[in-house]
């Protein structure tokens, strides 16, 4: 595969250790840069210059919703929010099966809304197939 970088924003160790299992069992030449969100994470992420999406071109998002110091919908708010972020994919990822968590994600800019499979080998299927389809499939 081309040189392609997601960024997983994930405040659980163990949520982001299955998904960078499934993304290396998919393709292990994929870069997988792993924030665990904070103020910081957000202040990198600015409008224009050096964000963390642009100064290292960022190919997709894999962002959980439910976190502990902010919710996926505030960082999904400043990633939206800059100029050149605005067609980086991102993908919500969450064990949350709410309609309104839903709605409200893809009414605030997601690509796409997954719910967390809890089986692991359905979870690898998951990921197989939103990384087939982001990475390869689409034309962002």
């Amino acid at each position: 595969m081309m040189n392609k970088h997601i960024l997983l924003i994930d405040d659980s160790t163990e949520d982001a250790e299955l998904a960078l299992r499934a993304i290396r069992k998919f393709d292990d030449s994929i870069k997988v840069t792993w924030a665990q969100v904070s103020k910081e994470v957000l202040n990198t992420i600015s409008n224009y210059n050096d964000s963390l999406l642009d100064s290292d071109h960022i190919d997709l998002v894999l962002l959980d919703i439910k976190m502990f110091e902010l919710s996926g919908f505030e960082v999904l708010d400043k990633i939206r929010s800059g100029i050149r972020s605005k067609q980086t994919p991102i993908v919500m990822l969450s064990s949350s099966k709410i309609e309104t968590d839903i709605t409200k994600a893809y009414k605030m800019g997601a690509n796409g809304y997954i719910q967390k499979p809890c089986d692991f080998k359905e979870y690898n299927a998951v990921m197989s197939t939103l990384c087939h389809y982001w990475l390869i499939i689409n034309k962002a």
